[in-house]
């Protein structure tokens, strides 16, 4: 970590101001927020890859201490993938509520729908269509020039 500077024409860590300085926002005061725009790209979050073992764990009814909502959910997908537990069953295996288990059921659900929803390329406005509707409505375009539908 670098020394702090005390210099006004530089941020704490010795990015200089002229170049460096935005400003976003009021303060308190009602004057404008300003940042180190060189201190602020480096300090973003990223996301933690899973750890296998702890999901692992979890799915074998011996979760650690704290599970990341990540391996929380990938621990419930796999649980829930086998079909063979009720979401009280998986949410005391994991550790969790009943609850959560149902909202990363209707998570997975809904991404599984988002991956099978696309937009139609002939359509002008950009219409969604499922890709079952997308194949009924190419077999229903086969049988004739005035078929139904957006695509």
């Amino acid at each position: 970590m670098p020394e702090r500077s005390t210099d006004k024409t530089a941020c704490p860590y010795g990015h200089p101001f002229p170049e460096n300085l935005r400003r976003r926002g009021k303060n308190g005061n009602g004057k404008p927020r300003t940042y180190c725009s060189a201190c602020r790209y480096p300090k973003r979050r990223t996301t933690p890859d899973p750890d296998p073992v702890a999901i692992e764990r979890a799915v074998a009814g011996n979760p650690p201490a704290y599970l990341h909502h990540l391996e929380l959910a990938a621990a419930i997908r796999q649980l829930d993938s086998r079909g063979q537990y009720t979401a009280q069953q998986i949410a005391d295996r994991v550790g969790c509520t009943r609850r959560t288990v149902h909202r990363v059921r209707a998570r997975s659900r809904q991404a599984d729908a988002d991956k099978t929803t696309r937009t139609c390329p002939r359509s002008s406005t950009g219409s969604t269509t499922s890709t079952t509707s997308r194949v009924s409505s190419v077999r229903r375009s086969a049988h004739g020039p005035h078929s139904e539908g957006p695509c």
